[in-house]
């Protein structure tokens, strides 16, 4: 008997067993910075490029830092996948996000989804913002968030943009982020996303439904020919240490289809799995959203049976039967 979870809530009840969906879906995006699943992360965005404590002062490759105002003698560097400030402003800008062969020249009513995850050492007045910043044109997306300490518990925080004609006359832009320090405590940024709306996403509706042995995926794909092919992974969590336990998912290739779905029956219960497939046709390539699943036993195991005890000379010698079954 298992439990399956997804984010969208969806329950029955059969007398073999009890399942809850919930289900989260992200939507295909040309990524300029930040998560790509399946594939690495884009342009630092997780700042883990470089892993090292704040002691050894490494500054995130594809960003440049300086302190603004009230200059900290701790610069701003990496600290266990995260950038810290503890300057009363610091400021760090990326690169501009120039990257992505399919997007080097931004569009009037583009749309960019954006976030980011932050937080404080400990309590106080730290505060945090984000902007994109087209040409000399800042595009604040988040201004001075108030964010909690103490709690290492990273805060997160997403939005979409819509492009203007005055931003997309000026080019790609950079990402610049603020850092408010009171009082030298550390304000850490642990990642920032950018993507934009892919209008030539083709794999849509990706849902995992839990059978007796297996989950079974199926999608949509309108445009489907000869030539396409679907390449599906599975992605589990990895906690990296640090005093934040930041995850980081590994994602694992399970096949390659001609089909819209696939079946997975090589899983561990308890273990939340993230599914996305991979469409391939010639030479181009797309992404379909994640959906997450986990998949938990909510039946105990029989109990063992045929319990003997022998008194020896000076101790007491416990058996019994184990039992083997199958739960399905």
């Amino acid at each position: 008997m298992r439990y399956l979870q997804v984010v969208k809530s969806i329950a029955f009840l059969s007398m073999f067993f009890c399942l809850i969906f919930n289900s989260t879906t992200v939507f295909a995006q040309i990524v300029l910075m930040g998560d790509n699943a399946p594939y690495e992360n884009v342009n630092d965005g997780n700042f883990s490029t470089d892993w090292a404590t704040w002691r050894k002062g490494l500054k995130p490759p594809f960003w440049q830092t300086k302190a603004v105002q009230g200059a900290h003698e701790t610069p701003m560097a990496l600290h266990l996948g995260s950038l810290f400030s503890m300057h009363d402003v610091g400021v760090a800008t990326s690169k501009i996000l120039d990257t992505h062969p399919r997007y080097q020249t931004p569009k009037t009513g583009d749309v960019i989804n954006w976030g980011f995850g932050a937080d404080l050492e400990y309590i106080s007045d730290g505060r945090i913002s984000l902007s994109l910043v087209f040409g000399e044109h800042e595009r604040i997306l988040a201004n001075k968030v108030k964010l909690k300490g103490s709690d290492k518990i990273i805060e997160h925080f997403s939005g979409q943009y819509v492009i203007s004609k005055e931003d997309a006359d000026a080019g790609l832009p950079y990402v610049k982020a603020t850092f408010y320090s009171s009082e030298g405590i550390k304000v850490y940024l642990h990642y920032v996303n950018i993507s934009v709306v892919d209008d030539n996403k083709k794999v849509t509706n990706l849902r995992a439904v839990a059978k007796a042995t297996s989950v079974e995926l199926s999608w949509l794909d309108n445009s489907k020919n000869s030539a396409t092919e679907y390449v599906i992974y599975r992605g589990r969590k990895n906690v990296k240490a640090n005093i934040y336990t930041k995850v980081l998912t590994n994602y694992t290739k399970l096949g390659t289809t001609e089909k819209t779905n696939f079946v997975d029956h090589d899983f561990i219960t308890g273990v939340e799995y993230t599914y996305l497939v991979v469409r391939r046709e010639a030479l181009a390539t797309s992404i379909s959203e994640k959906v997450k699943i986990n998949v938990s036993d909510v039946i105990p195991p029989s109990p063992p049976t045929q319990l003997k005890a022998e008194a020896l000379d000076a101790e007491i010698l416990l058996s019994w039967q184990k039992i083997v079954k199958k739960m399905w």
